[in-house]
């Protein structure tokens, strides 16, 4: 199966500018040639820059997007409206439905694996998720709630 753009970057669709800049700026200092001479990491480097070629120009984008199937709401990726960024067709992750128990309560993920998820279900069904999610910047708008769920378990 051929890697996204979006797997090469390891961030969502749904990421922001700001993410794709700061994930790209990162793993670019990671793989540039002056750090790393391996012919891996020059190959790295390449896909790196052409994936943020892509990411980081919206119409680039919106066209990347249609062509993976990645649909936008209405009035946001390749429209006029600022920080709009797309969300996939499909409701869930690769984890499926959220359970029926416990109840979803809190925030619900829009991207990854747990996609649809409430983070109390994905805290119960995989807590090394949760850590994970709690030292990305794609948790930083549930990081009140990622420290709750991790604090109450520790």
């Amino acid at each position: 199966m051929a890697r996204t753009f979006y797997d090469l970057l390891m961030i969502s669709p749904n990421a922001d500018r700001e993410i794709i800049t700061l994930v790209y700026r990162h793993l670019a200092k990671r793989y540039h040639p002056d750090r790393d001479p391996s012919p891996q990491a020059q190959a790295r480097m390449t896909e790196l820059n052409e994936a943020y070629d892509v990411l980081s120009d919206g119409s680039k984008r919106a066209r990347y997007d249609e062509i993976l199937g990645v649909t936008a709401p209405a009035g946001s990726a390749g429209s006029s409206v600022a920080g709009a960024s797309p969300v996939p067709a499909d409701p869930y992750g690769e984890a499926g439905a959220p359970p029926l128990t416990p109840e979803a309560q809190g925030s619900i993920l829009t991207f990854g694996r747990y996609r649809g998820w409430a983070l109390n279900q994905v805290e119960r069904q995989d807590r090394d998720y949760i850590e994970w999610l709690s030292r990305t910047t794609m948790g930083r708008n549930y990081r009140l709630e990622l420290e709750r769920l991790l604090r109450r378990r520790s």
